[in-house]
């Protein structure tokens, strides 16, 4: 989607400005390569350094947490400020009792995916890191499961305006050379194609997000953090 491959550095915020800049000095003209700062400050401080910033945000209830759009909307406006790529998080749901936490976000039948999605489309994002493809242990995840089947995966094609997807007997940890090992490379790849699908929309939400800002006066001018 991007110009390079984009690779996301976990954890920015535990370097210092020198560590990074060895780190992506010689590599930014061939990789894309974002932040993954949680505040204004934090991107500020390194925004010479990354090309944008990835927020990883799985655990906001966007049902009760009245700050979670604006944050989105100030850290997307301070990213695009920079000339920087801003990918904005959307989660399906949450729960951290299997990691040792008591946070728990009901999915609601994908409603928890909507307001979350609504909410990173509104902070003008030039594409949408949804949380997450296998991420079991926090119970973020979308690919099919014994619980959900295909249900996260039809929402995200819905929500996107893509095709829904189709799962016949997956999993994932099969053994190799299984059906299921089998069809884990086409089922990857029509998720990619959801996910190409769902920025074009974007690009186009974003274009008439743009042009009603730019027509009027009003200006873009916060989570508990994900480990």
């Amino acid at each position: 989607i991007f110009r390079h491959p984009a690779v996301v550095l976990t954890g920015t915020w535990e370097y210092s400005e020198d560590d990074l800049s060895r780190i992506t000095a010689n590599r930014r003209d061939q990789l894309v390569i974002l932040a993954s700062e949680k505040d204004v400050e934090g991107y500020l401080r390194i925004s010479q350094l990354v090309d944008g910033d990835l927020y990883y945000w799985s655990s906001v209830n966007p049902q009760t947490n009245g700050e979670h759009a604006g944050k989105l909307m100030d850290m997307g406006a301070a990213v695009r400020s920079q000339g920087g790529i801003w990918i904005a998080p959307a989660a399906p749901g949450f729960d951290a009792r299997l990691v040792g936490g008591n946070t728990v976000v009901e999915r609601r039948d994908g409603e928890t995916l909507r307001l979350s999605w609504q909410a990173a489309l509104g902070s003008l994002p030039h594409a949408i890191g949804i949380i997450s493809w296998n991420e079991f242990s926090e119970n973020t995840h979308i690919e099919p499961s014994t619980n959900y089947g295909n249900t996260t995966l039809t929402h995200v094609a819905d929500i996107a305006g893509a095709p829904s997807p189709t799962a016949i007997d997956f999993d994932s940890s099969g053994p190799e050379g299984s059906r299921s090992q089998q069809l884990g490379p086409y089922l990857a790849l029509g998720f990619f194609l959801t996910l190409l699908v769902g920025s074009l929309v974007l690009i186009r939400h974003r274009s008439k997000a743009l042009s009603a800002a730019t027509s009027s006066s009003d200006t873009f001018d916060g989570h508990e953090p994900d480990g």
